[in-house]
């Protein structure tokens, strides 16, 4: 998960990974292999940037079917399931949505996808409480079950912890440190400090 102040290109990086920047240099390699030589791979990437959605007119169904068509593997019949677990009209346009209803539904979308690599932009800011909890919860079901990677970008570790075994620190667009979670609770030591009052 890249970790980082607003500004540090963490959606930049997102962007770059799922083909919607050229790069200037480098590469995105996927198990060793060039998504730019082989371009199947790029189906099993799915990232939705919701700066530029093009479907905002459309029905929950409707934006479904075309990722059907996107995604060889995708589910429908789970998609209306956890549509309807959480209550979210099949016929409703995008737009007239909440935010804490378009995160969610976002997240189902990319959940039915069922591609190898999710990436998700601060999927968490702006959204209440329960709708978050909502979020965390489903992504901690489908993660056990369908085996797919999260890369969650956020500027808040703590709402993340439980989601999370690696922690990437973005600084000045570079990578500044790479934590494995698992380790650092490991080495981790908690400090109690007693001071005396002014009285």
């Amino acid at each position: 998960m890249p970790v980082s102040r607003n500004g540090a290109g963490k959606s930049t990086l997102l962007k770059s990974i799922a083909s919607h920047y050229l790069l200037d240099g480098g590469q995105i390699l996927i198990d060793q292999v060039s998504i730019d030589e082989d371009r199947r791979l790029r189906t099993q990437i799915f990232y939705l940037d919701e700066d530029h959605l093009f479907f905002k007119n459309l029905t929950l169904l409707q934006i479904g079917r075309f990722y059907q068509q996107a995604y060889s593997q995708f589910d429908e019949n789970q998609m209306t399931t956890l549509l309807a677990q959480y209550r979210l009209p099949l016929k409703q346009n995008y737009r007239q949505l909440s935010k804490g209803m378009r995160g969610l539904f976002n997240i189902i979308l990319a959940i039915s996808s069922h591609a190898r690599y999710i990436l998700l932009d601060e999927p968490f800011d702006g959204l209440d409480v329960i709708i978050r909890k909502n979020v965390i919860r489903l992504l901690l079901d489908q993660v056990g079950e369908q085996q797919f990677s999260l890369l969650i970008t956020s500027h808040n570790l703590a709402e993340l912890e439980p989601l999370i075994d690696r922690t990437l620190i973005l600084k000045d667009r570079t990578i500044s440190h790479d934590y494995r979670l698992e380790t650092l609770r490991q080495t981790a030591r908690k400090l109690q400090l007693v001071l005396k009052t002014n009285e």
